[in-house]
């Protein structure tokens, strides 16, 4: 009988050896579990900072664009008034008589002595 409970003695110790690694196994991979968890959650908070940076700058960027829009509505009108308004210059231009406008200067006068306006006259 001292053969086998020597036997029985060390199959329970191996066995308790093999349980207590697997524990220890178990235990290491559940601690590796939970930083695996802790760097997800981080992820999740950079993930999720990263669409509210990125929301903010679209509803910049999609302000931005309307107002260039509106801007740009402004500008073409005004384009568009401006064109408006030359083709009628132009059709009142050629559709005036051709002649054109001599230049006449203005006699000049001078001020005599009394504050009277005197035409300027040649002495002779």
């Amino acid at each position: 009988m001292g053969f086998l409970g020597l036997f029985s003695s060390e199959s329970t110790s191996m066995r308790d050896r093999i349980i207590h690694t697997q524990k220890e196994r178990i235990v290491k991979l559940e601690n590796e579990l939970e930083g695996i968890k802790q760097q997800i959650n981080e992820r999740h908070d950079e993930l999720r900072t990263l669409r509210d940076k990125h929301e903010s700058a679209k509803e910049r960027l999609v302000e931005q664009i309307v107002d260039l829009s509106d801007k740009f509505a402004a500008n073409h009108s005004k384009v568009l008034e401006i064109a408006e308004e030359n083709a009628r210059l132009k059709i009142i231009l050629e559709s005036s008589p051709k002649k054109s406008i001599a230049y006449k200067p203005q006699k000049q006068t001078r001020k005599n002595q009394d504050g009277e306006k005197k035409k300027n006259t040649k002495r002779r």
